[in-house]
């Protein structure tokens, strides 16, 4: 098994054990813009729940969360294809090596 070929299926184990995953920058209830709130960074599950990863400590530094989270994201798609339908259930899509 290649590297690449291994990485996927770490991926692809990684988000089916852990209800598809997705990195998100989330705010505080009842944050506002401008408020000085401190973005979070977290995994969103499918499922709707979320876990904290951690905390930015200044607000502006949320475009550079968001970014990572971006670049990460593209890269699970990318090695875990998936489809979500309207009632948000993920299908992964078999990948040839």
């Amino acid at each position: 098994m290649s590297d690449r070929e291994e990485l996927r299926a770490q991926v692809l184990a990684w988000c089916k054990k852990h209800d598809g995953g997705r990195l998100c920058v989330w705010w505080p209830a009842g944050s506002t813009t401008g408020d000085g709130s401190q973005p979070i960074l977290a995994i969103r599950w499918d499922t709707g729940g979320l876990s904290e990863i951690g905390v930015f400590y200044d607000e502006a530094d949320a475009e550079k969360a968001q970014f990572i989270c971006d670049v990460f994201n593209d890269a699970l798609e990318r090695l875990a294809p998936s489809e979500v339908d309207y009632f948000g259930t993920r299908t992964y899509i078999e990948v040839q090596p």
